[in-house]
């Protein structure tokens, strides 16, 4: 936690009319909204969830990416390759990236190493359920079937599972929505501060000794 923090109180003051947002994205009231943000490369993995939206084959899945970077092209010709460009959107840099993220359903996150992300913290804080790859920093701040599902980041079959299991399912996205509103307050600006400011008087102390 030392030295991480999120302002969770920013997140929470900003009030979107879901409906209105959708309809400026082009996205039905009820389609099912799976959003990822960060740089687009292959570290990040977006391509892994084109290949999954695809395996799902559900004209009512939309898959947003928020970011730009070096695979942007890779993803638009993967997905017109597959004939599902209609249900991804690379939409670069927003400055409504938390309009988007209280808009979506779920946050998917198939990164290949981390560290503890601050995009991914900023989905908890939204009450987005959190499909994320199997690794140290995404494992650190969801747990596996409580804020979210756990993946192999090379498994298209185990995207595609846990999306299916997210969408078809109201009182697990509830139940992961809450668990994750709950768990990132640990991670709130305030709390990190406090925990920083104890750390500094203990090693003031111990040198004072």
């Amino acid at each position: 936690v030392p030295g991480v923090g999120i302002d969770i109180k920013r997140i929470d003051n900003v009030c979107i009319n879901k409906s209105a947002k959708r309809q400026e994205l082009g996205i039905g009231e009820k389609d099912f909204v799976i959003l990822s943000v960060g740089e687009v490369n292959k570290n990040k993995n977006q391509a892994l969830v084109v290949k999954g939206v695809n395996a799902i084959g559900s004209d009512t899945l939309h898959y947003i990416i928020c970011g730009k970077g070096p695979c942007e092209n890779r993803i638009r010709k993967l997905s017109q390759k597959l004939k599902i460009e209609k249900n991804i959107r690379l939409v670069g840099f927003r400055n409504d990236v938390i309009e988007i993220y209280k808009m979506a359903d779920a946050f998917v996150f198939p990164s290949k190493r981390e560290g503890l992300s601050l995009a991914l913290m900023e989905a908890m804080a939204s009450g987005l359920p959190c499909i994320v790859s199997d690794i140290r920093g995404n494992r650190d701040l969801i747990e596996n079937n409580k804020g979210g599902i756990h993946i192999s980041g090379n498994s298209v079959f185990e995207l595609e599972e846990a999306i299916r299991k997210i969408m078809t399912s109201i009182p697990l996205r509830q139940k992961m929505r809450d668990y994750n509103i709950r768990r990132i307050q640990e991670f709130s600006l305030e709390n990190v501060s406090d925990i920083m400011k104890q750390i500094y008087r203990i090693n003031k102390k111990e040198k004072l000794n």
